[in-house]
């Protein structure tokens, strides 16, 4: 993220942000691969390696990267908004979200244990990405227009895939 926030800032001072939207695809979708990989082969690893005792933790795994994941798709909006200056937004955001996952937290832990607390994280992070959308789109108006769908779209593919090994893996 700091290399990418650097150049691409870079490149919104200079007003390419076609520049700016051509890379990110790319970038995101090399990341979405490498944390796919990674989410499978560490998952496997974990379930394959991992005393007995430890396999429990195993269906976590895939979660907490997934969430990880999400907050790399949080980073595109928010960069735009912090170079807006518009930190305050950010703030509400996080507030926001973070009631969410409290809120789930207090609904679901008793409900279904630990497993509850890192898909409420989750799903916390995905409303914090997608209020940074909602910002950056219709708030700060930044000229500089991710492809949003696409987004979204690996983010479920993602997601999914972490629901997925979840149960697969599940001892």
């Amino acid at each position: 993220n700091t290399v990418w926030v650097a150049w691409s800032y870079r490149m919104m001072r200079q007003g390419n942000y076609d520049i700016i939207q051509q890379k990110a695809r790319p970038y995101l979708i090399s990341f979405t691969a490498m944390t796919l990989i990674l989410m499978v082969t560490v998952t496997w690893a974990t379930h394959m390696l991992a005393p007995q005792a430890y396999r429990g933790a195993g269906p976590v795994v895939p979660v907490v990267m997934a969430g990880t994941y999400v907050i790399l798709l949080y980073s595109f909006p928010v960069n735009l908004t912090f170079y807006a200056k518009r930190t305050g937004l950010i703030s509400a955001a996080t507030v926001l979200a973070t009631a969410v996952n409290i809120g789930l937290n207090w609904w679901l832990l008793p409900k279904i244990g630990y497993l509850a607390a890192a898909w409420t994280t989750v799903i916390a992070y995905a409303v914090l990405f997608l209020l940074n959308l909602v910002i950056v789109r219709w708030v700060v108006r930044s000229p500089v227009r991710f492809d949003t769908w696409r987004m979204i779209g690996l983010g479920s593919l993602v997601v999914g895939s972490a629901c997925i090994l979840c149960h697969v893996f599940d001892p």
